[in-house]
């Protein structure tokens, strides 16, 4: 609780300040996309990493410790206090910072996360790799197998290491490579043993799960069965009182994993280790020092339990104010939807057939992707290199507009064919509107925005059609030759900082959103949308998050939950069923 509480209050604004004036001092407006690799580039960037690396690599290094002193004492039927946990954990600071530091962040601040199997940190609970790039790995086998060789490696050496902290806390081992290979050694042939103690866990947890389910659906029951009393049950407060419950539930329910994790990994050490390593080899340390006399200690134990009261009314006054946020911001127009390249279910990404698939699944518009060929035409295709769906190692920047015609793209049992952005203008004429995502491959020889920004005019298509793009710089030149064309910028790695963004709407990669991010984006009166939304469930929770759209590759199932939600307005419905969905995940 102390350690969260100090997550959130003190340690990532410190860290959000000192990366925010690195971003200012660098002379860039934001960091975003490619903004942000050039950032890392600058010797700001560079100062500002090896500030936060290093901190952030402590604050995760202080908490694991502090847990494995915790366990380790008491599986030695011993009590250590928190305040000589957490001094005990500052003796070993100087081992972190030995040769191999980076094997360190590298296990802390990447690894960990990256598989959150069974511990997480607060400071960096999880890391997902964005969806956007698992997703077209996935299209392809050799992608898949590049994936899933990277997700093996990565298991691989986080079980290894999975006992590397132990040996410098309990063992004493004083650099990343000892503690490593020491950590394999002891984790060779009992792989087994491991599953089965992990296996054991998920089982208590799992007890722990059910009963907090069961309170949960008491508490539900009861406030249900007040709301069918006084005719509640479908207001605003009926819906922030659950909504608070559940959320908080899930809050507290957070607290036990990663101690839990720890305390059966200490078990594990302790039952595989020699008894000669398995004892703390700080001889002059003295668990049971007290550090406060009997006078001071019962007004510690009194602010303790002041400490507690106060942090559950401020967690629960941030989660109804959170909510209360969400509920004012009420839906004042249609929920979008935006078919994702088209809809592939009925023809080959970005083909006229796609296009009539997103037309008859009822998308309010259809996403697609034009790039400038040899001769200088707007192409609608997505991929730079044609490979993936025409077999040929070829780029669209060799070939002009009639040697792609000629090629043919298949995708699962589809054909299709590479249109012009005009041809897609003229079939989308009075059915669907477009959302045109300019892509540059970098071997353009004429004005790609100017010729799209031309075909827009030519047909009238001002009214019809949305421009995006991942460069801020094509975002800019669209709006400067023609401010009334509706913008995007589509953001895949950000700090979170909106206010610099000059465009219309921001499309944010689906791990990127947070209710943060949604309160922000309504603060700076942009519309906002996700991308890429695949399963129906998803849709439904980014539409009471407040987002705006989304981009999708399953429109109709989009539209057919959209229509469901706003035909049976029963959020309580929703946070009871997305909440144990939660749960379970």
């Amino acid at each position: 609780m102390v350690y969260k509480t100090l997550t959130i209050t003190i340690f990532v604004p410190f860290i959000s300040f000192i990366f925010h004036r690195a971003v200012e001092y660098s002379g860039l407006a934001g960091a975003t996309n490619y903004e942000l690799l050039k950032f890392a580039m600058t010797p700001y960037g560079i100062l500002c990493f090896l500030i936060i690396i290093p901190f952030a690599t402590v604050i995760i290094f202080i908490e694991v410790t502090v847990l494995i002193l915790l366990s380790y004492y008491a599986h030695q039927g011993e009590r250590i206090k928190l305040i000589p946990a957490f001094m005990q954990s500052l003796t070993y600071l100087p081992f972190l910072f030995r040769y191999g530091f980076f094997g360190w962040a590298l296990y802390l601040l990447f690894m960990v996360p990256l598989l959150n199997i069974g511990f997480s940190s607060t400071l960096l609970p999880s890391l997902q790799i964005p969806n956007f790039i698992t997703g077209e790995l996935l299209k392809t086998n050799s992608g898949m197998l590049i994936l899933g060789s990277f997700f093996v490696v990565v298991a691989l050496f986080y079980f290894r290491w999975l006992l590397s902290l132990h040996m410098i806390v309990i063992e004493g081992k004083q650099g990343f490579i000892e503690s490593a290979r020491k950590s394999a050694r002891m984790m060779r042939k009992s792989y087994w043993k491991m599953f089965v103690t992990l296996a054991y866990g998920v089982l208590l947890y799992f007890v722990l799960f059910v009963l907090l389910l069961v309170a949960f659906i008491v508490i539900v029951t009861i406030f249900s069965l007040v709301a069918e009393e006084t005719g509640l049950e479908n207001t605003t407060l009926f819906g922030k009182v659950l909504s608070s419950i559940s959320v908080f539930a899930l809050f507290l329910a957070s607290y036990f994993s990663s101690p839990l994790f720890m305390h059966l990994l200490t078990a594990f050490y302790i039952d595989r280790a020699e008894p000669m390593d398995a004892a703390i080899r700080h001889a002059d340390w003295d668990p049971t020092r007290d550090f406060h006399p009997k006078v001071h200690r019962s007004r510690l134990q009194r602010f303790r339990g002041r400490f507690v009261i106060v942090f559950v009314m401020v967690i629960t006054g941030t989660l109804l104010l959170d909510y209360s946020v969400h509920v004012t911001q009420q839906r004042t127009h249609p929920f979008t939807i935006m078919a994702h390249r088209g809809y592939t279910m009925k023809g080959v990404e970005n083909s006229l057939e796609a296009l009539q698939g997103a037309i008859d699944a009822r998308a309010d518009y259809a996403e697609i992707d034009v790039q400038l060929t040899k001769d200088g035409q707007v192409a609608v295709i997505h991929d730079t290199n044609l490979k993936r769906l025409t077999g040929r190692n070829v780029a669209v920047y060799d070939l002009t507009m009639d040697e792609l015609r000629k090629l043919e793209l298949r995708q699962g049992n589809f054909k299709g064919r590479i249109h012009t952005l005009e041809e897609f203008i003229v079939y989308a004429k009075g059915k669907i509107k477009l959302n045109i995502e300019i892509k540059l491959h970098g071997r353009e020889r004429e004005d790609i925005v100017g010729k799209v920004v031309d075909l827009i005019h030519k047909h009238q298509w001002l009214e019809q059609c949305v421009v995006q793009s991942l460069d801020q710089q094509v975002v800019v030149k669209v709006q400067e030759m023609d401010p009334k064309i509706k913008t995007g910028y589509i953001v895949f790695a950000s700090t979170g900082a909106m206010s610099w963004i000059h465009a219309d709407f921001i499309v944010l990669e689906e791990f990127m959103v947070t209710q943060k991010a949604i309160t922000s984006a309504k603060l700076l009166g942009k519309t906002l949308y996700v991308w890429t939304v695949n399963n129906a469930e998803d849709v439904e929770k980014y539409y009471y998050m407040g987002v705006d759209g989304v981009i999708t590759d399953i429109p109709q199932d989009a539209r057919s939950t959209v229509r469901y939600i706003e035909e049976t307005k029963n959020e309580g419905e929703y946070i009871f069923n997305s909440t144990l969905s939660s749960l379970f995940s």
